[in-house]
């Protein structure tokens, strides 16, 4: 795969590949701001204690690693 950021581009075609990963980036930011709202809503309903949600960040790392 080719990375954008490590080709050469002309001034102009530099604008198409900017396009799209400022498009990519906004639609992370959404869903990570998605992914933050369900994880409280999760943590409240089931009244997670903190000592829990460590241990599920603590597993998520490993399985982020996998």
């Amino acid at each position: 795969m080719v990375r954008a950021c490590e080709c050469r581009w002309t001034r102009e075609q530099a604008k198409g590949p900017l396009a799209f990963l400022l498009a990519e980036k906004a639609r992370h930011e959404k869903d990570i701001h998605e992914i933050e709202h369900c994880i409280e809503r999760i943590r409240i309903h089931y009244n997670l204690r903190e000592e829990e949600i460590e241990d599920a960040k603590y597993f998520s790392r490993l399985f982020a690693q996998y």
